[in-house]
């Protein structure tokens, strides 16, 4: 008989700021990834602090849509988001669009997941996720 293989994992990419990474669906850009005590936006009235002795790790991301299929950004943009704090994990992300025009671009999208407040000043922390489907790794620090 023959011997079936396991599906191999794709490669992560690892992505910094200012690169993009595209489909035929979408263009992304990373325009910032942080660990911060405060979510907020020159872009909007939005302020947010976090829960007690938690804090933020933000990306955020300029996403723009290549064509009219109008697929909505968080189940084929970005997506299998995974915060990688130490030797934790954490997937509780909020989407927020700050601004956008029509459905076509969404400008400072930021994404953001509570890990704990030590994560300020202290430790490994990187991102792993899916962005237009291209398995990707942010390195916070």
């Amino acid at each position: 008989g023959t011997v079936e293989k396991e599906p191999q994992e794709p490669e992560s990419e690892s992505i910094s700021l200012g690169q993009s990474v595209q489909n035929d669906d979408f263009s992304i850009t990373l325009l910032d990834a942080r660990v911060d005590s405060t979510l907020q936006s020159d872009e909007s009235r939005t302020y947010w602090e976090p829960e007690d002795g938690t804090a933020f790790v933000i990306l955020e991301l300029d996403v723009t849509a290549q064509n009219s299929n109008q697929l909505p950004v968080d189940d084929y943009a970005i997506t299998d988001l995974c915060a990688n704090y130490n030797d934790d994990t954490y997937q509780n992300w909020q989407l927020q669009y700050l601004a956008s025009e029509l459905w076509l671009s969404f400008h400072h999208t930021y994404l953001d997941a509570n890990i704990p407040a030590k994560a300020l000043n202290e430790g490994t922390l990187s991102v792993d996720v899916s962005l237009a489907g291209k398995p990707c790794n942010i390195a916070i620090r």
